[in-house]
């Protein structure tokens, strides 16, 4: 889903089609806030963005548990995009979730990775259990646009590079 009436509450002016990024856009000016930034910069209104997630993302899992036809007890993770482990925190109170269940390691090991937080998360958390065995899993990305999605899949047999830490 989106609703692009939020597009200014996350996103970084200069560097797409409407204003590709030039020596211009990189000049650096001070915000309202006093905090030095360019237009190639990310702007976020972070309040807007933490209650659009509150206010969207649970109904957009009811609405996928009750079309897979399953409930919280089919649900083995919940891996979803990981903003800030605050977010995920009140997500998971938000949808009666254990937050056991919804790993919020990505951010403090790798930073915010952006569209990638959700396999990462997979890789990073059930690496060797989706290698040699399965798990239920509900996804859900959120963020940028504003926009939202979500899935559920049985993942397993799966191959793929282990992350490499060093």
């Amino acid at each position: 889903m989106m609703d692009g009436t939020g597009a200014m509450v996350l996103n970084i002016p200069a560097g797409g089609f409407r204003m590709p990024s030039t020596p211009e856009t990189a000049i650096m000016h001070e915000d309202e806030a006093g905090n030095l930034r360019s237009l190639d910069n990310l702007v976020m209104q972070g309040d807007k963005v933490f209650n659009f997630v509150q206010r969207e993302v649970p109904p957009m899992i009811e609405h996928l548990k009750e079309q897979a036809g399953i409930t919280d007890e089919d649900i083995d993770w919940y891996m979803f995009h990981q903003p800030n482990k605050f977010m995920l925190q009140k997500l998971a109170e938000k949808l009666g979730v254990d937050f056991a269940k919804m790993p919020a390691n990505i951010v403090e090991n790798f930073g915010n990775a952006s569209g990638v937080t959700v396999p990462t998360c997979i890789s990073y958390n059930l690496g060797e259990q989706v290698v040699n065995g399965t798990a239920k899993v509900c996804m859900a990305g959120f963020g940028v646009g504003l926009t939202w999605s979500s899935a559920y899949m049985e993942l397993g047999n799966l191959k793929y590079n282990n992350i490499i830490e060093m």
